[in-house]
């Protein structure tokens, strides 16, 4: 919101945002990703700016001193009451959220959002005592019944996609939850004919991995491609989530297909190095530097071969530095690969070609 105050980063920004701005030294977090603010009103700021945040404040404000007024004065008798029980109880409904959202993400929950959805409705259908009697008979005649079925409608129209792959994919019983990887992957398909979406793009590029393990050719076969394309996917609809850019980079990796693959790593580094202890992705970059380095000493250019070696080297030690892993452990045994390889080269009185790896922070 600091960056652009008006409007904010959009939908969702505070996700990856965060990772620009975190500091690891002031706070560390070891688990998954911060996806929330855990503040309501700080992720309306976040995502939608002032503007967001002030339209939120605007609703619940309006909608409380309506209520509150509803309770506090007294109608006419020949105009129909507030239901008191009804009023209060909402009013302490949304009270009871609007504290909760202050420490979660209530506003980001279906059954949430569908509760807080009926309890502004309980009190905004409660007669006005200030306005003439009218009856229940011609309510259509107010604006607000017109406006709700119009905004009924435009939900409908759009709504209708995320439904049909709900039904697909979601349902007690539907075909996306399956156990077996390849029903769950055709009912993705399905979906993903209707709904486009990178969260189905996700799960799908999830049950042909599922796939790709028991496969003839679990590394080259059509399952490994097709969690590629799903990725590649997954990556073009929602370019900042890391965590599949990652996933990415180290299949590309795997297939040797290594251009591609620095392209996306250069992306990631140095920005996930906050949470290395959880993505790992500076180990992986240096793991993708050995297997390059592999490669050209296969290809007898020794010289390239030991100066990424060196490179390979120099990002594991970063990545120890951020987390912590010992020389038992799978990352130790490959820094250890590594230094043998580089002293086996240089006892070889081979040295390192200059200009061959680019510059990485």
């Amino acid at each position: 919101a600091g960056e652009h105050p008006p409007t904010g980063g959009g939908s969702r920004s505070f996700s990856y945002e965060v990772f620009e701005k975190w500091n690891p030294m002031e706070m560390w977090v070891g688990s998954g990703d911060i996806d929330m603010v855990h503040n309501e009103l700080l992720q309306a700021a976040a995502d939608y700016g002032w503007i967001g945040l002030g339209l939120l404040l605007m609703l619940i404000f309006s909608v409380v001193v309506r209520g509150s007024v509803s309770l506090a004065v007294e109608t006419s008798k020949s105009a129909e009451p507030a239901d008191f029980g009804m009023t209060a109880g909402a009013l302490a409904g949304i009270a009871a959220m609007v504290t909760q959202s202050l420490f979660s993400f209530v506003f980001h929950m279906a059954p949430d959002v569908v509760l807080l959805g009926l309890l502004l409705g309980i009190v905004i259908s409660q007669p006005w005592p200030f306005a003439a009697g009218v009856s229940s008979r011609n309510a259509w005649s107010r604006p607000a019944p017109w406006i709700g079925a119009t905004l009924a409608v435009i939900l409908a129209m759009v709504g209708w996609r995320d439904a049909v792959a709900w039904w697909l994919v979601a349902r007690p019983g539907a075909e996306g939850s399956a156990k077996d990887p390849e029903i769950r992957y055709q009912a993705l398909q399905k979906a993903l004919g209707f709904r486009p979406d990178f969260r189905l793009e996700q799960q799908s590029a999830e049950a042909a991995a599922e796939l790709a393990k028991t496969a003839a050719d679990p590394v080259h076969g059509i399952w490994p491609t097709r969690v590629m394309d799903h990725q590649r996917a997954l990556i073009a609809r929602h370019p900042w989530n890391y965590a599949a850019r990652l996933g990415l980079a180290r299949q590309l990796d795997e297939l040797g297909q290594f251009r591609e693959a620095e392209e996306h790593f250069r992306l990631l580094l140095p920005l996930l190095d906050t949470r290395e202890i959880f993505y790992q992705a500076r180990f992986a970059y240096g793991s993708h530097a050995f297997r390059r380095a592999y490669a050209l000493w296969q290809a007898r250019r020794p010289t390239e071969a030991l100066a990424w070696a060196m490179e390979a080297r120099n990002q594991i030690l970063v990545s120890r530095k951020n987390s912590v892993f010992g020389d038992r452990s799978p990352q130790g045994i490959e820094l250890q690969k590594v230094n043998d390889f580089i002293k086996w080269l240089e006892e070889a009185h081979v040295t390192p070609e200059p200009g061959v790896v680019p510059e990485l922070k």
